[in-house]
């Protein structure tokens, strides 16, 4: 079986490579994408936000209108996934073989703003998945019921006012990208993840929003200092027991949630700074690690989450077709189950992107986590240092309407800690309507969370009507 699924990944990257020849196709591009990304384009000379409110305020700026503008904008999707290579269970285990997923996924937002002065936005998020109804629900287990079968939440939700030329106020659920990677940023740790389907999805799609008052301060020409309050404890998503992914074989302790507000406040601050070719970034944050750890001086055995700080410096520097980018960042306090002591990590990623080939990006970002005063008695259950790299690279055809997205990640030096490939394509039907066919194949590793996943290859499908 191992020999078949490699085959069938020699054949998927060759095919890969082999459309990557530059295409290039002369005309009007009507993408849903490019309409996109120019109604963002818009958005920025409207209202001042952190990258572009140094550039807002050149003369010739767009003047502030009374009048107010209401738009309500949304997706809606189908998406289905199925296992094909997925050992036959034992015991009273689920059989996750065949059709694992048939879920309708539909994101609404309203947007209220006056251009140039004020923003509110409300969203929300609503899936339900048909596919344990059709296998009976009796099949799963409570808690893969409660994750995976229906959700009705809050998604963004903010006011964003701009109380004077110099100052940008924003307090409500929302999403502050900190660093410059596209898939693995170190610095990034404002917002929790969502884990449940490790791999099937780019990092700018796992954030989940959280309730946060974010003050800009804009002065000098291209420097922008943020101060930020985090007043919602929220933590990553992760496989349940019972669910595909769950690496277990009976459920682990109790989580611990820390009470929210007052001394749990979790805080950022961050300085940014846009120069020509050059981005620079500061950030300090004190928040809770997503990672629990248990302490057995404890009666409740529970799991906990160890209030920790960071401090990281990011750089992206751009010439010709290439960006290069730099994050490193140092967290202290940081807590490991069987020991008493606060441990220290060093956190490095170099990146690079070359866009020199028309309509075609390739990315490749190496991190490296490194726990500095790691006790060897701690080893049997924790890597002193992880190291992972990932290659990325992305294609499109016909008017930017046909788009390839491969992907290939190695954990550890050579691979010892598992490995993944996946392969996207897409195509875009009219501005509305998007089609997408995948596949993703994973290779087990020492890391622990990876030692069960060689038998989770699935191919997935994808209808996005955007509105």
């Amino acid at each position: 079986m191992i020999g078949v699924r490699h085959v069938i990944i020699s054949i998927m990257i060759i095919l890969y490579f082999a459309l990557l020849i530059p295409v290039e196709i002369r005309g009007e591009d009507k993408s849903a994408a490019n309409k996109k990304e120019n109604e963002y384009e818009k958005f920025l000379q409207d209202i001042p936000t952190k990258k572009a409110a140094a550039v807002n305020k050149v003369p010739g700026m767009k003047k502030k209108s009374d009048s107010i503008i209401l738009n309500l904008f949304g997706t809606a999707m189908l998406w289905s996934s199925f296992n094909f290579a997925h050992k036959a269970p034992v015991a009273e285990q689920t059989d996750y073989r065949g059709f694992s997923s048939l879920k309708q996924h539909i994101n609404l937002n309203l947007e209220v703003n006056q251009p140039g002065k004020w923003r509110i936005l409300v969203g929300g998020k609503l899936f339900y998945d048909f596919i344990y109804d059709i296998k009976g629900q009796g099949k799963y287990t409570d808690e893969v019921l409660d994750a995976y079968l229906f959700i009705l939440e809050l998604d963004e939700a903010y006011l964003m006012w701009g109380l004077t030329r110099y100052f940008d106020f924003k307090v409500g659920r929302q999403i502050i990208n900190w660093g410059k990677s596209s898939y693995a940023s170190v610095v990034d740790v404002l917002n929790p993840r969502d884990y449940r389907s490790p791999y099937l999805i780019n990092l700018k799609d796992l954030r989940l929003p959280v309730l946060m008052s974010c003050v800009d301060f804009n002065f000098l020409p291209h420097w922008t200092l943020s101060g930020i309050a985090v007043h919602e404890i929220r933590f990553n998503k992760t496989s349940t027991y019972g669910s595909d992914f769950y690496i277990f074989d009976t459920p682990i302790t109790d989580e611990i949630i820390p009470r929210q507000g007052g001394k749990n406040t979790e805080f950022g601050l961050s300085l940014l700074g846009y120069m020509k070719n050059l981005d620079l970034g500061f950030y300090w944050s004190r928040f809770f690690d997503d990672r629990t750890y248990q302490d057995y001086h404890l009666s409740d055995s529970g799991r906990y989450h160890a209030m920790i700080d960071m401090i990281g410096i990011t750089g992206v520097f751009m010439s010709g077709s290439f960006t290069f980018s730099l994050e490193t960042a140092l967290f202290n306090k940081l807590r490991y189950t069987g020991s008493d002591k606060e441990f220290s990590r060093y956190d490095l990623m170099c990146g690079v992107e070359y866009v020199g080939i028309n309509d075609m990006v390739i990315t490749f970002e190496a991190i490296n986590q490194t726990i500095l005063n790691l006790d060897e008695d701690l080893r049997q259950n924790y890597n002193k240092n992880e190291f992972k790299t990932i290659l990325t690279i992305t294609k499109s055809f016909l008017h930017s309407t046909f788009h390839i997205d491969f992907q290939s990640t190695i954990f550890g030096l050579r691979a010892e800690g598992g490995a993944y490939q996946r392969l996207k394509i897409s195509y875009d039907l009219n501005d509305f309507y998007t089609i997408m066919l995948g596949a993703i194949f994973y290779q087990p590793g020492q890391w622990y969370h990876h030692r069960k996943i060689g038998d989770k290859d699935r191919l997935f499908f994808q209808l996005t009507y955007q509105f």
